[in-house]
C-alpha cells in the first residue's frame, strides 16, 4: 500500500513556555513522507522566535515551512492559510502547548487507510503546565460520532487536541468561517456529513491544561470569582456562536451537494434559530460583564456579592439567560 504525504500543521499563539516541546514532538514523528507547517498567530511573547529557531535548527532533510503572522486574526484564519499551502492528503493538527507521541502520525495514517474516514483522532493524556500527567482525556466508553446529529446535538465529537482531517473536507466545504474558534466541532460535522470519523483508542497526545487554554474547563470555572466567571462564559458563548453558525452553513452546503439526505429544512432552521439565541445570550453576557466589573471592586472578589446585586437589577429580571448564569455560578463546584 502506498504511503501518502502527510502535512503536520502546528498552531501557536502566546505559548512561549511550551512551544519548544510542541515543535520537538512534531519533528520527532517517525512517519514518512511528511511535511511541516509551523504557524503563529502574531504572538508577542517570543513564541514566533522560538518557532523560527527550531525550524532553522532542524534536520536538513525535514520539509519545514513557517507561517508567522504579524496581525492576529484567529485560529480559523491560520488553519485556512495552512490548508492552502499544505500538500498532504491528510492534515494532522497540533497545538503549540501540547506534545505529540513520536508514533502519532504513523498510527493515525494506519487507521485512516483502514477506514477511509475524512477525520480521525486519538485519545490523549491530560498534563498540567509542568508536564505532570492526570489520566486520560476520554474514558474507556468513549466512541466517535455515529451520525451527524451526534455532533450538533452535543453527544459526540472529535477531541480537538488529537485531531486529523483529510484535505477533502476543505475542498468540498471551503475554508472555515473567520469567527470559528472550536474548529474541532466544525470539522467533526463536516466529516460526518461527508463520510465518517475514526478513533484510535490510545493516548497519542499529551494535552496540556493551563491558565491560557482557549476554552475554560469545569475545574477552572469552579475557582473563578463572579466577574471572571462571567468573562469565561462570554468566551464560551463566543465559541458557541461561531460553531453553530458554521454548522448551519455546512448543513445547507451538504444538502446542496446531495449529502445528509436525512436532513430536513427543520434541521437547518433549528440551527439558525439556535445561532440567534446564542447571539442574544452573548449580548446579555457582554452587558452583564461590564456591570459585574463595577459591582465587584478591585481586590474584593467576594463570591456572594456580585450575584446578589445583579438580582436586584431590571436586566436580570427580564433576561432568562442572565438568570441562568447566576444559577450556574451559585451551583458550581466549591
Amino acid at each position: 500500500m502506498s504511503r501518502p504525504l502527510v502535512t503536520v500543521a502546528l498552531f501557536a499563539c502566546e505559548q512561549q513556555p511550551f512551544i519548544d516541546e510542541a515543535v520537538a514532538g512534531a519533528l520527532a514523528q517517525r512517519y514518512e513522507p511528511i511535511e511541516f507547517l509551523f504557524c503563529d498567530d502574531a504572538s508577542t511573547d517570543g513564541t514566533a522566535d522560538r518557532i523560527r529557531a527550531a525550524a532553522d535548527g532542524a534536520r536538513s532533510d525535514r520539509a519545514i515551512r513557517t507561517q508567522l503572522a504579524t496581525k492576529r486574526e484567529g485560529l480559523a484564519t491560520r488553519i485556512n492559510e495552512a490548508v492552502r499551502e499544505a500538500r498532504g492528503e491528510l492534515l494532522v493538527l497540533m497545538a503549540g502547548d501540547d506534545r505529540s507521541a513520536p508514533d502519532r502520525v504513523e498510527r493515525l495514517m494506519v487507521r485512516w487507510q483502514e477506514t477511509g474516514a475524512d477525520a480521525l483522532y486519538s485519545n490523549a493524556t491530560i498534563i498540567d503546565e509542568h508536564g505532570r500527567a492526570f489520566g486520560a482525556l476520554a474514558d474507556a466508553s468513549h466512541r466517535p460520532p455515529a451520525h451527524w446529529r451526534d455532533v450538533v446535538e452535543g453527544r459526540r465529537a472529535m477531541l480537538g487536541c488529537a485531531e486529523a482531517v483529510s484535505a477533502r473536507l476543505f475542498q468540498r466545504f471551503g475554508p472555515l468561517p473567520a469567527d470559528v474558534i472550536a474548529e474541532d466541532q466544525v470539522l467533526s460535522l463536516r466529516a460526518m456529513l461527508l463520510s465518517s470519523i475514526a478513533y484510535v483508542d490510545a493516548p497519542l497526545v499529551a494535552y496540556r491544561r493551563h491558565g491560557g487554554n482557549v476554552s475554560p474547563w469545569r475545574e477552572q470555572l469552579a475557582r473563578l470569582a463572579w466577574p471572571d466567571y462571567v468573562a469565561a462564559l462570554r468566551r464560551v458563548s463566543k465559541m458557541s456562536l461561531g460553531t453553530v453558525r458554521a454548522w448551519a452553513g455546512d448543513l445547507a452546503r451538504a444538502r446542496e451537494m446531495g449529502l445528509a439526505t436525512d436532513a430536513t429544512d427543520d434541521d437547518h432552521q433549528r440551527l439558525v434559530r439556535r445561532a440567534e439565541a446564542v447571539a442574544w445570550e452573548q449580548s446579555v453576557l457582554s452587558a452583564e460583564g461590564s456591570f459585574a466589573s463595577r459591582l465587584a471592586p478591585a481586590g474584593r472578589h467576594r463570591v456572594s456579592m456580585a450575584p446578589e446585586a445583579w438580582q436586584r437589577t431590571a436586566l436580570i429580571a427580564a433576561s432568562p439567560a442572565l438568570a441562568r448564569v447566576v444559577r450556574q455560578w451559585r451551583g458550581r463546584a466549591r
